[in-house]
């Protein structure tokens, strides 16, 4: 029984230097992180929970209130989409948080809500049909680099996403494509336009007011 303990306490010791290394914080800082990350309900273990925090800390997440909300919105993710995920919990986590930050989603809400936001609408849209939501947030990890600069929000993206999953094309290839039908749009909208059968003019003021509408 000592001994176990003295390992058990040793793992905890490792994470809790982890969590440090990512978020700058002073060991008394990450004991009291430690020590909040007890009092939530979940039947995720502490070392779990502190993994979590320590991908909060690799995203750049600062302050014992953001880690925590970070923590609590992952926790949830994992719990609702852990399967349809793949599996791989601590890289769809990471990659909900990526998008929350390059879509600027916490520019109007907390950390937690805007991935709460995320995690609830990939579970919605895979429970409306037969996309997966690995899928769907594989492909908006794809359009990520191009759709913000146009206008498109993550809802949109999301949505995008599942139709292409629906119509079985392959995430790899169904994100390459909408990346250069994006980029193209703004480069050659005279031929975009004629596809589109509206005026230049008319498909000009579409892209640039309603990228994804275009």
């Amino acid at each position: 029984t000592v001994k176990q303990t003295v390992e058990a306490y040793a793992e905890w010791d490792d994470k809790l230097a982890d969590v440090m290394k990512t978020t700058n914080m002073t060991k008394e800082e990450a004991k009291d992180l430690n020590s909040e990350l007890s009092k939530m309900d979940t039947r995720t273990s502490q070392l779990e929970l502190l993994n979590l925090a320590r991908i909060a800390g690799k995203l750049g997440i600062e302050g014992k209130e953001n880690i925590m909300g970070f923590v609590r919105a992952a926790d949830q993710i994992a719990v609702a989409l852990a399967e349809d995920l793949g599996g791989d919990v601590e890289e769809a986590t990471r990659q909900v948080g990526k998008l929350v930050d390059i879509f600027k989603i916490t520019d109007d809400f907390t950390l937690e809500e805007a991935m709460l936001k995320i995690g609830s609408a990939m579970n919605s849209l895979g429970a409306a049909g037969t996309a997966n939501e690995a899928y769907i947030l594989e492909f908006s990890k794809r359009l990520a680099g191009v759709a913000p600069t146009a206008g498109i929000a993550i809802d949109k993206v999301l949505g995008l996403g599942a139709t292409l999953d629906e119509l079985g094309q392959s995430s790899e290839i169904a994100g390459t494509a909408m990346v250069q039908v994006i980029g193209n749009m703004f480069k050659d909208t005279a031929l975009y336009a004629s596809m589109a059968g509206m005026e230049l003019k008319e498909f000009s003021d579409l892209v640039n007011t309603d990228a994804n509408e275009a």
